[in-house]
Order: structure tokens, then C-alpha cells, then sequence
């Protein structure tokens, strides 16, 4: 009975209590804690303190083993590879370490993971993904604008500073998100980024283990993942392999010297993703590709090296199942180690069967994207990620709504939709965080930010809109500035002059935009199996693209007129699926078309019918 209270009373002192740092030589463990009962009964521990590597090991605890212990040239590291079988119980697992007379412990938390039926399942294509830079969502506490030891402050006149938006900004308007129609929110990265200047993105982490403090602190993330389940909206993590920030405690004090890509001098990647997958690539080209920096404040990790492979596999699983995650969005995929992916995708997804990636491979190409998903175009590579972020496609609106070229272009880039093993699981979109806002990018015109979004939310595929775009947020272009393509959402500060979250802080086109959007949105909610269907495209004609969406008996017809003037469309072509039915109800004006001969198009449209 004693033994049971005891680990009763170690479960419910929380995650948040999980190091208590004992006195003396140890400055860090990570990961944070672990679990018993993983799928991987693989555990690399890396215990960072002044001298740790001259001390020996040694534990006695039921169900674990002490396998291997790492050194590394810095005496500062020492890795200890433990085996945790099924048997292990949770508790407090205590490793001596001992030099000579010295000796101390140190007691390292084991719990019990969570059971697989507690957790979501992953993103669908009835889904649709929200992005959101923390920083810029919404002001929840203002206690955590500013924090002592961290450089970058609060300065929201900066377009490339801080602003103060934070995860309780962002819990505080859960219920705008779910009325809104979205499903799955993805935020970018969260963990600290101690950086002197443009810290505010996430992309240049200092620490992997711990939440930024100017956006809450690692209990506020797991309540914030808790709080938007309750809303019926799943979360997925920004993950970031390839580069850490120049202030990250590691590049500070190097565990070795292969920890990092390093060369004589400065060595940027030469962005030729085309090299990863060319049969005739140079070795140097491929080499600068995966080994140089991406930027001078973001050193490259060597993910050639075991034990850099292993911290990065286990920093995912650890905020996986510390915070209860859904899925995996992977930044700068093609910049790592192709083989090195693979593991960790095959990894991941036999400890989270349910769990789903998507990885952002920016190039235009179908058939260099396709190489990367799963049982993908290159025969002899396989990732083991089911989803690409779809910049084919993307690059295709553009060409179209953007650029002013035929409409043609998109049909041709879903034209080779063979190449990829599910191209339904692409994630589609018109806009995100690194390129230029969608109603920037056409001038301001509603028409063509509504044939766009129309696309993007009926094509195959998972629909992904960036915060804001709902109230037609503009951004970038000139200047040119990543900081003006992350704009503060207007009513997420109490001294904002507009409240966009309310109705009343929504007018004029916004407010117009705002309601086809939802409508859509929730139209869309409403008819998942529809949107995992089959999709039916037929070749564009005088700039008129139709295409049906198709699930059992459900069928929807999407036309869209590229012209600058009104266009009758003879119904007669479509014949092929619109024989079973007699009229189409417009989802948007709720307008009823018969199907039994022309149909009139406005200039500048889509039109999206629920056929009966």
C-alpha cells in the first residue's frame, strides 16, 4: 500500500516539478523526463555539468539497463544509452554517478504514457489548418512581454521585434477559431529563441525543452494543446532539424566537434534542393545543400553524427507525449540528412501510428516534391512522410490569379498528381509566414482572393490558411520584409483602435470576405467524406475551369471563370457526372442553377453547387 501511495504522490506532483536539479555538477538533463511503456525502449540520456564526462555511471532499477555510456572530446557531456523494457515502472529512477571518493546521484522521472485511445488521430482532408505566429496572434499577458536575460524586447513598432503575443493569446480566442470553421492549428515554433535581434519567429531555437517565456512557459503549451482539444481543434508542432540560433547553449559550449557542420570560413547552403534527389548531382553540390548554413545566425546540425540523431528524434517524442500533439509540420525538410529523415519518420509513426507529417519541401517541382512523400517517385528513396507542403500547386495560383497567366496552369500541375503515392494528403494553400500575403499579392482584388480561396478549399487535399487572411490582411511586397508578412492580428492587443475578433471590428470588404470564407469553412466542416472523395477535373476551356468532388452519393461542381466578363457555360460537356442530377444549390448564396442546359457565369468567379 506504502509503495502505491508513493507513486501516486510522484504522478501528481506534474511534468512542471519533473527536475528538481540536485546540488553540485549537474547543470542540465535531457531529455526533461521520460516514459515507461514506449513502443522504443531506446533512451539516450545527455547529462551536461563541468566535468560530468569523469565520472562513472551506475543505477538499480527494475526494468532498466545501462547500456553503452558516450563520451565526447568536451568532458562538460556524457551520454548514457539506457534500455527500458516493459516491465519498468514509473517512478524515480536514480543513476550514482561516482569519480574516485567523489560520488552523488541524481533521480531522473519515469511516468506512464498516455493510452493510444486518449489521443486524436492525426490530420484528414477534412481538415483545415490554421497558422499562427504566436508572437503576432494575440496579447494574453502582458507580464511576459518583456523578460529579464532575454535581449530581445518588447517592441511592437518594430516590424522585425518583438510584439508580445503569447499561447494565452491564443487560448483566449478558441472560440473565435472553432466559429471560424478551422480544425487544426498549427503554431510556429514556440521553444526558446534567446536571440539578440528577430527572435521573434521561433526558427532559430536555443533550447528544444524549454517554451520561450515571453509566450508562456512548458505547462502553458500543454494547456493551450488541452484547451484546443476541448474546442474540437487539433495542434500540430513546427519542427526544426537542420539549424539551432547562434545564442543556443550548445553551439555555446560544443559537445564535439562534429556537433555542427563547420568549415575554414562562413558556408552558406547553396538552396539546390534539386541536388538531393539528381542521379547525376556533384558530391559538392549535394554537400553544400545539406552541410552549409542556412544563415550566418543559424548553425547546421550534423545529422551524420549518432548522437545528434538521437537528441533530435527524442526532443519530437518527448513534446509528442508530453503534450498530447496531433501532428508534425517539418521546416526546411530537404536542407537534412535524406537517410537520417527516414529513420525518424519510420520512428515516430511506430510510436504514434495515428500521428501525421506534412514536410515543407520549397520547390515548384512535381516531381522533386513527389520524391519526397512516401512510396514516392524516386523508387530508390523512401521517407516514410505522408504529406508535402503543395508549392507546385501554390506556384500554379500564383501563376494564375498573380501573374495573369491561363488557368490552364493549375489544371496541368494537378495533371501530374500520378507522381505522387496520395496527393490527397498534400497540404494546399495561397499564403503562409515566408511569402507574400494573398490579397497583397492580387491587388487588393476580392474576386480573385475568392476564386483562390475557393480552389485551395474545394481541390484535393488539406486546405491551409494563415492567420489573418480571413479579414484580407495585406503584407510585404515592398518593402520587403519578413516582418511585414507577420503583421499583429488587429483586436489581439487591448490598445488596438479595431477588434477584428468581434463582428463589429470587421467592414467593408473584410467583413464581405469574412463571411464567404466561413461560410465555406463550415460548409466544408459539414462534408468531410466529400472532401476524402474522388476528384474529377475536365481540361479548361476559354478560361473556365470545372472540376467535381465526388464521395458516394454526394457530388459538388466548382467552376471558375478567369474572365474579365460574363460567360454561359454549355452544361452539355459535363454530362459524364452530371446525368444523375437535375440542379445544383449555390453553398454560398444558397442560389438553385438547373443543370438541363447553360449555366451563366460572373466574370471573375467561383461558384461551388451541392448537385441533387
Amino acid at each position: 500500500m506504502k509503495k502505491i501511495l508513493f507513486l501516486i504522490t510522484i504522478l501528481s506532483l506534474g511534468l512542471s516539478t519533473m527536475q528538481a536539479q540536485p546540488m553540485g555538477i549537474v547543470e542540465r538533463v535531457e531529455p526533461l523526463c521520460w516514459w515507461v511503456g514506449m513502443e522504443n525502449p531506446k533512451l539516450q540520456l545527455m547529462f551536461y555539468g563541468k566535468g560530468i564526462a569523469n565520472y562513472t555511471p551506475s543505477l538499480n532499477y527494475e526494468g532498466v539497463t545501462l547500456g553503452s555510456v558516450s563520451k565526447t572530446e568536451n568532458v562538460n557531456y556524457l551520454f548514457l544509452n539506457l534500455t527500458i523494457s516493459k516491465t519498468a515502472k514509473p517512478g524515480k529512477l536514480t543513476i550514482l554517478f561516482t569519480s574516485g571518493k567523489k560520488r552523488f546521484t541524481y533521480d531522473y522521472s519515469l511516468y506512464e504514457r498516455k493510452p493510444r485511445d486518449g489521443r486524436q488521430v492525426g490530420l484528414s482532408t477534412s481538415d483545415v489548418v490554421y497558422l499562427i505566429m504566436p508572437d503576432r496572434f494575440a496579447n494574453g499577458n502582458t507580464a511576459n512581454d518583456s523578460i529579464p536575460g532575454y535581449p530581445d524586447k518588447y517592441s511592437r513598432s518594430n516590424p522585425n521585434g518583438r510584439h508580445g503575443g503569447d499561447l494565452q493569446g491564443i487560448v483566449d480566442h478558441l472560440d473565435y477559431l472553432q466559429n471560424l470553421g478551422v480544425t487544426a492549428l498549427w503554431l510556429t515554433p514556440f521553444q526558446e529563441n534567446n536571440e539578440k535581434v528577430n527572435s521573434y519567429h521561433g526558427y532559430g531555437m536555443t533550447d528544444y525543452y524549454k517554451v520561450d517565456p515571453r509566450l508562456g512557459s512548458n505547462d502553458d503549451y500543454r494547456n493551450f494543446v488541452a484547451a484546443a482539444h476541448k474546442h474540437g481543434l487539433k495542434v500540430i508542432m513546427d519542427v526544426v532539424f537542420n539549424q539551432v540560433g547562434f545564442q543556443n547553449w550548445m553551439f555555446k559550449d560544443k559537445p564535439s566537434g562534429d556537433w555542427f557542420n563547420e568549415f575554414p570560413t562562413y558556408t552558406q547552403t547553396n538552396f539546390e534542393g534539386t541536388t538531393i534527389h539528381d542521379p547525376n548531382a556533384s558530391v559538392r553540390d549535394r554537400m553544400l545543400m545539406v552541410d552549409g548554413w542556412f544563415t550566418q545566425s543559424m548553425p547546421d546540425l550534423n545529422q551524420c553524427n549518432p548522437l545528434v540523431e538521437n537528441y533530435l528524434d527524442q526532443f519530437v517524442t518527448w513534446w509528442v507525449e508530453y503534450a498530447n500533439l496531433d501532428a508534425i509540420r517539418f521546416d526546411t525538410y530537404q536542407y537534412n540528412d535524406k537517410d537520417m529523415l527516414a529513420r525518424w519518420a519510420k520512428q515516430l509513426r511506430t510510436e504514434y501510428p495515428n500521428i501525421f507529417i506534412f514536410a515543407e519541401v520549397w520547390v515548384n517541382s512535381v516531381a522533386i516534391t513527389s520524391a519526397w512523400q512516401e512510396h514516392g517517385s524516386n523508387r530508390n528513396y523512401e521517407s516514410h512522410v505522408p504529406s508535402m507542403v503543395d508549392f507546385p500547386l501554390n506556384d500554379a495560383i500564383n501563376s494564375v490569379f498573380v501573374r495573369g497567366n491561363s488557368i490552364r496552369d493549375i489544371y496541368s500541375v494537378l495533371s501530374e498528381d500520378f507522381l505522387y503515392y496520395n496527393p490527397n494528403a498534400n497540404v494546399v494553400f495561397f499564403d503562409n509566414h515566408d511569402i507574400d500575403r494573398m490579397f497583397t499579392l492580387v491587388g487588393g482584388n476580392l474576386n480573385k482572393m475568392e476564386m483562390a480561396t475557393a480552389l485551395v478549399l474545394t481541390t484535393r487535399g488539406i486546405p491551409q490558411l494563415y492567420y489573418g487572411d480571413e479579414l484580407l490582411m495585406t503584407g510585404a511586397t515592398s518593402p520587403n520584409s519578413d516582418g511585414y508578412r507577420r503583421k499583429d492580428f488587429p483586436g489581439g492587443w487591448a490598445t488596438d483602435s479595431v477588434n477584428a475578433f468581434t463582428p463589429q471590428g470587421r467592414t467593408g470588404l473584410s467583413a464581405e470576405y469574412f463571411n464567404y470564407l466561413n461560410k465555406l469553412l463550415l460548409w466544408r466542416k459539414a462534408n468531410g467524406d466529400l472532401m476524402a472523395g474522388k476528384m474529377v477535373q475536365f481540361i479548361p476551356e476559354n478560361e473556365v475551369y470545372v472540376y467535381f468532388r465526388e464521395a458516394g452519393d454526394k457530388t459538388a461542381m466548382v467552376v471558375i471563370n478567369n474572365n474579365d466578363h460574363d460567360v454561359s457555360l454549355d452544361l452539355s460537356r459535363f454530362s459524364e457526372v452530371l446525368f444523375r442530377y437535375s440542379e445544383g444549390k449555390d453553398v454560398i448564396t444558397d442560389k438553385v442553377y438547373p443543370l438541363n442546359s447553360s449555366m451563366l457565369l460572373v466574370k471573375r468567379s467561383a461558384t461551388v453547387l451541392m448537385l441533387r
